[in-house]
C-alpha cells in the first residue's frame, strides 16, 4: 500500500490508537502519510501519562502531527482512553458528530485481532472499519501482543465454559 495516497474516497476520519512511546509515534507518523495529501481530520486516542512528563499519547501524537504540518483544526485529542477498547468507546462521540461513517483505524498489525473485533463490538454495522497497519517493530513487541491475544482468547473460553454450566 502506498500511505502517500489520496484516502478521501476511502475514508472520512482517522483514528490513531496509541501505545508506548516509539510505537505511538510510528502509528502517527503513518497516520500523517495517509492524510497529508487531504483534509480528513485525525483522531488521536490514548491516555498513558508515561512519557513527555505530563503529556498525554493523544497529546504527544497530536504534537508530532503538529511538528509536520497538520493544521490544528484537523486533530482531535481523545485523551481518556487507557486500553483498545476505550480508544473506540471514546473516539465514538467525536466520530459522531463528525457525521463520519468511514473510519480508516492506524494500529499495529499484531494488534488487527483484537482492534477489529473491538471496533466491531463498539460500532457495530453502522460504520465501515477500514485498518491501516504498521508491522511490528521487534520480535519483542510481536511477542508481547501474542501473549495478550493468548490471554485474551483463554479469558474467552473461560467465560463461556462458566456460563454453560
Amino acid at each position: 500500500m502506498n500511505p502517500a495516497r489520496n484516502l478521501e474516497n476511502e475514508v472520512e476520519v482517522i483514528l490513531v490508537l496509541g501505545t508506548g512511546k516509539i510505537e505511538s509515534r510510528r502509528r502517527v507518523e503513518y497516520a500523517y502519510e495517509l492524510a497529508r495529501q487531504s483534509e480528513i481530520p485525525i483522531i488521536v486516542s490514548g491516555l498513558t501519562k508515561r512519557f513527555d512528563g505530563e503529556f498525554s499519547e493523544a497529546e504527544y501524537m497530536a504534537n508530532i502531527l503538529k511538528q509536520k504540518g497538520i493544521r490544528q483544526e484537523r486533530i482531535i485529542k481523545e485523551n481518556k482512553a487507557y486500553n483498545t477498547e476505550t480508544n473506540f468507546l471514546y473516539s465514538k462521540e467525536p466520530i459522531k458528530n463528525l457525521g463520519a461513517r468511514k473510519i480508516g483505524i492506524v494500529t499495529g498489525k499484531m494488534h488487527m485481532y483484537r482492534a477489529r473485533r473491538l471496533a466491531r463490538k463498539v460500532f457495530g454495522n453502522n460504520y465501515d472499519l477500514i485498518f491501516y497497519p504498521i508491522k511490528p517493530r521487534s520480535l519483542k513487541d510481536f511477542c508481547i501482543e501474542a501473549i495478550t491475544l493468548i490471554n485474551e482468547m483463554l479469558s474467552s473460553l473461560k467465560l463461556k465454559n462458566s456460563s454453560q454450566v
